[in-house]
């Protein structure tokens, strides 16, 4: 699948995020961010949002999977924007993320 197609398959998902996270940050890695999946890949998503603070991981993960109204398997992983810092500089799977990844959120200009 291409990455425009996911894209836009995600356009739903976003429009939730920000009505209901107001997040920063949303990045699609692995797979389909880099254009070589298959139909059964799943979606890998970071999400960065100050909602977050004080969540128990589990529940950012629980209030977010309420939110995916997809069908097709997804890796979520919420973090504040402070969480977020500190592990894109501290762990290579983060860094490795980040270094692959599609910015859904903010829109950048094409």
């Amino acid at each position: 699948m291409d990455k425009e197609t996911t894209e836009r398959d995600l356009s739903a998902f976003i429009s939730r995020l920000q009505t209901e996270v107001h997040p920063e940050l949303v990045l699609l890695f692995g797979s389909r961010a880099r254009g070589d999946s298959h139909p059964n890949s799943d979606y890998d998503l970071i999400i960065v949002s100050e909602k977050f603070q004080g969540m128990r991981w589990r529940d950012r993960v629980s209030y977010l999977i309420k939110l995916w109204d997809r069908n097709d398997s997804v890796d979520l992983i919420p973090y504040t924007r402070a969480e977020f810092d500190s592990k894109k500089n501290d762990f290579l799977a983060v860094r490795t993320a980040v270094n692959e990844a599609v910015q859904l959120l903010p829109v950048r200009p094409h």
